[in-house]
């Protein structure tokens, strides 16, 4: 996600004071319109010059992002949708007053970024920095977040101003560039340009190990000592960095990785996180780092069609990032988006859903009469499938497939039901295509160990459920699947 730097947070507050939440066009706000490019989905009420710009930008953003990551424009499966909300008292209602954007796994574990429609302006390094969380999380399944956020920042650059930035982080002109190209890889961040030199970085101790949670006291500073991290690791120490991404690429374990990449800063031994602490002291205090230019002529072709008012509802409600505290609230937030939805359009399946049950979880009977209802909508054909059993199950994901082929979760529980059901060899491919959609689930990593492991691969099935492992290291379940794989692979 992108925090706003301090400056702009304090817009952002004195803006929410007049904050207004979203109205769908039944009542009286404007129209949604949806809009297919090659690989997003965008979802707007926007007008439509405005939203094009939008595609357009996307599609450039996507091409550069991924020649900056990996030096070439790699296709891989899947769209990624996009909601760019008109208002955005509007996005703050749904982000809090701290984000720029955000990107997030929707309904149905769907890759979304949730931006302002006015990012297409100024905010256009936003929308490089989530993309490149979708990008980087599919190129590197299970990295820490360090990583995630610092590469984010770096990269997302490409999308800034063509006048020279003379800010660093620490108030120096560390990357100081008086001919900055239009699309420049490596500058200072946008939203790190209004931090001042008293600010010192996380340690590195603590950063390697970060989890994700944010400093109260400093918002923001774990993602620019994310940032300052890596623009060193880029500019000081470029081979080992490529062998520690090539090695996250191949499924190592984070820690393991880096061990093996930068074996002189091991976190056994604190003197040594100590050294890399004033090696990246003596950085960002500088001058002279290396930026470099990305180019390239994106497709930018759409197809648009109008978005239901029902579907406008269900989907803010399914990307919301801030909720109210109360329990009691955030059902009756529910409850209201989908009793609103239904009135609109009663064959919706996420509202039929929503509007039978406080906690999602209406009888086998609403879910049939919501797919059977909407019978184009593979989103019916997955709920109902999560509500019966046996030929039935099976009938509705593969209908959910048959739909929309690059739903993850519908091509996950198809294989799981496959494995499970002692028929391995079929479950193999549909288990690689969910895995090939959505490389960061651990979830879909430990069904192909599964498949693996009935197939008699256990050196595969073993490797497959360590990494589901260390990407949820928490998950008390995958732990013991992990246990249970190891205990059939000894005894075969």
């Amino acid at each position: 996600m992108t925090r706003l730097a301090p400056f702009f947070l304090a817009a952002a507050l004195a803006a929410c004071a007049h904050q207004t939440s979203f109205r769908c066009e039944a009542h009286g706000g404007a129209a949604w319109s949806e809009y297919r490019s090659r690989h997003f989905v965008v979802d707007t009420d926007a007008n439509p010059e405005r939203a094009a710009r939008l595609v357009d930008l996307l599609e450039t953003l996507r091409l550069l992002d991924m020649k900056a990551l990996v030096g070439d424009e790699l296709e891989i499966p899947g769209r990624v949708r996009v909601v760019a909300l008109a208002s955005d008292f509007a996005f703050r209602d749904l982000a809090g007053n701290d984000l720029g954007g955000y990107y997030r796994l929707a309904q149905f574990g769907e890759p979304t970024i949730v931006i302002p429609i006015s990012a297409i302006g100024n905010g256009a390094e936003t929308l490089a920095h989530e993309l490149s969380h979708y990008l980087s999380s599919y190129l590197f399944p299970d990295q820490p977040r360090w990583l995630n956020e610092g590469l984010a920042e770096f990269v997302q650059t490409l999308a800034s101003r063509p006048e020279p930035l003379q800010e660093a982080l620490t108030g120096s002109h560390m990357v100081g560039v008086s001919k900055a190209p239009r699309h420049s890889v490596g500058r200072i961040p946008e939203n790190l340009r209004q931090w001042s030199a008293s600010v010192s970085p996380i340690p590195m101790r603590d950063l390697l190990r970060w989890g994700g949670a944010e400093d109260r006291d400093v918002p923001g500073l774990y993602h620019a000592s994310s940032w300052l991290l890596y623009h060193w690791l880029w500019n000081q120490r470029g081979g080992q960095l490529t062998d520690f991404q090539k090695r996250l690429m191949n499924g190592e374990a984070p820690a393991a990785a880096w061990l093996a990449a930068f074996p002189e800063y091991d976190p056994a031994h604190p003197a040594t996180l100590t050294a890399l602490d004033d090696e990246l002291d003596r950085y960002r205090r500088g001058k002279g780092a290396v930026s470099y230019a990305v180019e390239g002529t994106a497709d930018v072709s759409f197809d648009a069609r109008p978005f239901p008012p029902a579907e406008a509802h269900m989907l803010l409600l399914s990307v919301r990032a801030r909720w109210p505290s109360e329990p009691a609230a955030r059902n009756s937030l529910r409850q209201d988006q989908a009793a609103e939805a239904s009135r609109e359009d009663p064959r919706n399946p996420l509202a039929a859903v929503y509007r039978g049950d406080p906690d999602g979880k209406p009888d086998p009977q609403a879910l049939r009469s919501a797919a059977e209802g909407a019978p184009q909508d593979y989103r019916g054909w997955l709920l109902l499938s999560s509500a019966v059993a046996g030929a039935e199950k099976e009938a509705a994901l593969r209908k959910a497939i048959q739909l929309n082929p690059d739903s993850a979760r519908a091509q996950n529980e198809l294989a799981w039901l496959l494995v499970t059901s002692d028929r391995a060899p079929e479950a193999l491919p549909v288990a690689n295509r969910a895995l090939d959609l959505a490389p960061w689930n651990a979830a879909i990593v430990d069904t192909l160990a599964e498949v693996a492991a009935r197939l008699g691969q256990c050196t595969q099935a073993l490797q497959l459920e360590a990494r589901a492992v260390s990407m949820r290291p928490a998950d008390e379940g995958l732990r013991k699947r992990q246990a249970e794989v190891a205990k059939r692979c000894t005894k075969s």
